[in-house]
Order: structure tokens, then C-alpha cells, then sequence
């Protein structure tokens, strides 16, 4: 697996656009091996951004897992007594400082509305791998952004389409004129200090 051309195809991704209509110049046997290459590599991303994400939050004495059954999170947290959702989602950088995500519409953005303790954490990984950033976000802010329509439901493939844009050390989500900064690497909602700074609303 050619790591290099993956990560050069990556980078010029516009966040939309199927592979398979981006490969469909290609020769067949290199199209089909970059399809299949691609697929690995971001099950590969996807574990590391997982475990990526447990270390953030162990090293802040949360106690983090994987969980044994998907049912729509990949890691149960616990702090005291509190129990945490987290569903994570990693993808690379792409054009114009764009990162793109595809959640499933019956995993927990759906099945968990509501919920208090239930986030999401954006996994961003810089354009050759060699950083990540985390956008936290908890579920009700999710709520809030889809209906503010910020977050899209595709409904031929019955996923919900996220976009972070992340330029000069400042985030956007779903639109560039939405900062959300104050969300980039806050991991605040998950620690009991009263002094941890508090991300702002998103309503």
C-alpha cells in the first residue's frame, strides 16, 4: 500500500465527490487496488483516532474504552459517577482546509437525541498524518446545528454530512462564517473542575 499517493490523493479531495468518479480515468486494476488500498487505510485512521481520543481523555483522568457492542459509539467514558458517549470520527485533511464526515443516520446521532452525555469528537488529522486535532462536540449542539442547518441529511444514503474547516488555527463548522473555535481541543465537558473553561453555545 503506496501511503504517499493515498495521502496525495486525500489532499486534493474536495470533501464531495465520490472516489469512484475521481478514479474513473484510471486504469482498471489501479483504480480497483486504490479503492481497496483507500478503504484500509481510513479503517486504519479510524482506529487510530479512536485510541488517539482515549489517551486525550485518560491523560486527563478520564477512564476510557472501546465499546465491546456498537451500538451507534465506539468509547464509553467515566469520570466519578458520570457515564459518557462518545462517538468518534476521523478524516483528513482535504481542499481549502476542509474536513469532511459521513455519519450513519441510525448510529447514536439519531438513536441518542437527547441524551446529556452523549459527544462526538472530530478527529482531524493533518494533510500528511503528522498532527490531529479534536473538535468536541456534545450531542446537543449537534441538535442544535442541524436544525440551524449547519449539518445536512442526505436522505439517498440516509447519512448525516458534517464539514469543519480548520484554517490558521480557527474552526468552523459547517459554514466558514460559523466559528466555533472555542470547540478545537476543549475538552472540557468531560472534567468536573469548575475552573476548566466552558465552550461557547452553538444555538
Amino acid at each position: 500500500m503506496n501511503n504517499q499517493k493515498l495521502l496525495s490523493l486525500l489532499a486534493e479531495w474536495d470533501g464531495e465527490t465520490d472516489f469512484q468518479i475521481i478514479l474513473a480515468n484510471r486504469p482498471e486494476q489501479e483504480r480497483l487496488e486504490l479503492l481497496k488500498n483507500l478503504t484500509n487505510f481510513m479503517q486504519y485512521i479510524g482506529y487510530a483516532g479512536e485510541y488517539r481520543v482515549m489517551s486525550e481523555l485518560m491523560i486527563r483522568g478520564v477512564d476510557a474504552m472501546n465499546g465491546r457492542v456498537d451500538d451507534g459509539f465506539d468509547l464509553t467514558a467515566m469520570r466519578g459517577d458520570e457515564i459518557f458517549l462518545v462517538q468518534v470520527k476521523s478524516a483528513f485533511l482535504g481542499k481549502d482546509g476542509l474536513y469532511s464526515f459521513n455519519i450513519a443516520g441510525d448510529n447514536g446521532a439519531a438513536k441518542y437525541s437527547g441524551v446529556h452525555s452523549a459527544f462526538f469528537v472530530f478527529v482531524l488529522v493533518g494533510g500528511a498524518g503528522e498532527s490531529m486535532d479534536f473538535f468536541v462536540l456534545p450531542q446537543a449542539e449537534f441538535e442544535k446545528e442541524l436544525k440551524a442547518g449547519n449539518v445536512w441529511y442526505v436522505e439517498s444514503t440516509k447519512r448525516y454530512k458534517v464539514k469543519i474547516y480548520l484554517r490558521a488555527g480557527k474552526a468552523s463548522f459547517g459554514k466558514l462564517d460559523n466559528d466555533c473555535t472555542e470547540l478545537l481541543n476543549n475538552w472540557s465537558p468531560f472534567l468536573s473542575d469548575a475552573s476548566a473553561p466552558t465552550p461557547k453555545t452553538l444555538a
